[in-house]
């Protein structure tokens, strides 16, 4: 599945970038206020916002209705959507993948990580690893172009770069607030103290003799001293209405952290990044009470989500309503013991600064190096409590194998479980369904009528996942399910996933399952990739 990209802006730069992401074949649409203040609007899909349509190097930009939004996805597109959304309702309603802020605001914004699976800012006032997760350089000079993963872009000087041998005196600027009457048109040619446009009934003259490459409109309002124009001295006509070389620049930038900086898989139709946060795996981006069941990882799950959530200040529990081993210091840094629940909340809140994360448990299991985990009626009274953020309850056991086939019993899910993920190894494909490769064997082979050499495909696998005496029968309708495919490395096993992911989200006729991850858990950051998703019925 491509990833869905908006990228928020349409002026040259912004639609720069959504016209090579278009080109690359990857979903993409705009947002943009009404009235657009784009100056080179020849090169830039807010033209669609006040014309309705536009077109910029052989790719036409159309402008949308919130209203029509829900049509996004339903086929491939001939054009790029232009949507009047300052406030970027579609990051609710269309929930991109991937999100760009390419406004040029130069100061802080709104825009912050949460709000999307990967999110790029362009220029300054956005902060790499706290606001985004990567920033593009976007002054002029040996930098331009720079991703940044860390810290912020140069600040904006204020003044404009150099083109042939002219800076800030090619910039037409309003003289005073009032209403716009352009004299001249973009592509005329303009010599130096010409008049260009009119504000207020003052003349707006050319500093620079040049081709008018931008200007806005006649009868807009502009205030004192903002960008109403823009005069390229080296006079090439053509230049008004192709992409510029920085915009190339920077687009070629945000292409390279979508496919480049977070390594694609062998199918281009994937992108894998890394996730610390796990924010692939809650579709919904705000699970509080999430219950893990399966095979292939749940403990490394467990407790690396629990790290990645602490890291952003959330209090984080990690709990499990059947056994566990006790966690190494460095899984989790603290275990809360307590039998009594009553007492469990209070001891949690003494215990839980200053590292933000901690285990709870029960008891030790007797004659076993395991531990036994609270009911799930005590961990929903430990939520209502106050004194978490997030609970993670690991809801059943697999004994390390990639794949669970569920007992009657099992998982243990509470009814107020607001995201359940569903793990399995992908290194149970190709092999015999044995003790080895899946709990529960004897249970697999009788629900889907296998012998004991039988191999395991894609398509079984699907099936034993799906089967509606497994963990379907445990977790309430209408809780988001996402499935995690574990162990996914080479580009065979990435194959091997794609074929998961398909044959589960056929066969899926209830829509239980929201979106199929797969990627690896292993080493210091996950990496991750969406492979498929289903929206939920109504």
């Amino acid at each position: 599945m491509r990833p869905r990209i908006l990228v928020r802006g349409a002026g040259e730069i912004a639609s720069g970038i959504a016209h090579r992401l278009f080109r690359c074949g990857l979903p993409v649409a705009c947002t943009e206020r009404n009235p657009p203040t784009a100056v080179c609007r020849m090169v830039a899909f807010a033209t669609a916002v006040t014309d309705g349509s536009t077109e910029i190097e052989g790719v036409a930009g159309r402008r949308w209705e919130l209203a029509d939004a829900w049509r996004l996805g339903e086929e491939r597109l001939d054009h790029v959507p232009v949507f009047v959304d300052p406030e970027a309702s579609l990051l609710d309603t269309w929930k991109p993948d991937i999100l760009v802020d390419a406004r040029g605001l130069g100061q802080p914004s709104d825009t912050r990580r949460h709000q999307a699976h990967l999110v790029i800012g362009l220029g300054p006032g956005l902060r790499a690893g706290r606001d985004v997760d990567a920033v593009i350089e976007t002054r002029r000079g040996h930098d331009l172009g720079r991703i940044l993963t860390e810290g912020e872009a140069l600040p904006d000087t204020g003044t404009a770069g150099f083109i042939g041998g002219c800076g800030p005196e090619r910039i037409l600027r309003a003289p005073m607030d009032g209403r716009l009457d352009a004299v001249r048109v973009i592509g005329e040619r303009v010599e130096r103290q010409e008049t260009v446009a009119r504000v207020g009934g003052r003349e707006v003259r050319a500093a620079c003799a040049g081709v008018l490459r931008g200007l806005l409109p006649s009868g807009m309002p502009v205030i004192a001293d903002t960008k109403i124009g823009d005069v390229d001295p080296v006079g090439d006509f053509a230049a008004c209405f192709s992409i510029s070389d920085r915009t190339r620049a920077l687009s070629g930038a945000v292409l390279e952290v979508v496919l480049g900086c977070f390594p694609a898989a062998h199918d281009a139709s994937c992108i894998v990044w890394p996730d610390p946060d796990y924010r692939l795996l809650d579709p919904t981006g705000h699970a509080r009470y999430v219950h893990l069941v399966g095979g292939g990882g749940k403990t490394t799950l467990l407790y690396g989500w629990s790290r990645g959530l602490a890291r952003e200040g959330h209090r984080v529990v990690c709990a499990t309503t059947t056994r566990i081993r006790y966690p190494s210091p460095d899984q989790c840094p603290r275990v809360v013991l307590e039998p009594d629940p009553d007492r469990l909340a209070r001891r949690v809140a003494e215990v839980l600064p200053p590292a933000n994360r901690l285990a709870v448990v029960r008891e030790w299991v007797p004659g076993s190096a395991k531990l036994l985990g609270h009911p799930p009626a005590t961990l929903d009274t430990l939520l209502d409590s106050g004194t978490v953020d997030r609970i993670l309850v690991e809801a059943d056991g697999s004994a390390q194998r990639p794949h669970k086939v569920h007992a009657p019993h099992e998982p243990v899910v509470s009814t107020r479980a607001d995201l359940v993920v569903v793990l399995v190894g992908i290194d149970v494909l190709g092999h015999p369904a044995t003790e080895t490769t899946v709990h529960n064997a004897d249970l697999y082979r009788q629900r889907l009528g296998r012998l004991p050499e039988d191999l395991v495909h894609p398509g079984d696998l699907a099936v034993s996942l799906l089967h509606p005496e497994g963990w379907l029968r445990a977790v309430p309708v209408g809780v988001p399910v996402s499935l995690l495919v574990t162990h996914v490395r080479s580009p065979d096993q990435w194959q091997d996933a794609h074929a998961v992911a398909r044959a589960v989200l056929c066969r899926d006729s209830n829509r239980r399952v929201r979106c199929v991850v797969a990627g690896d858990l292993a080493g210091s950051e996950p990496r991750l990739a969406l492979l498929g998703r289903c929206a939920p019925d109504g």
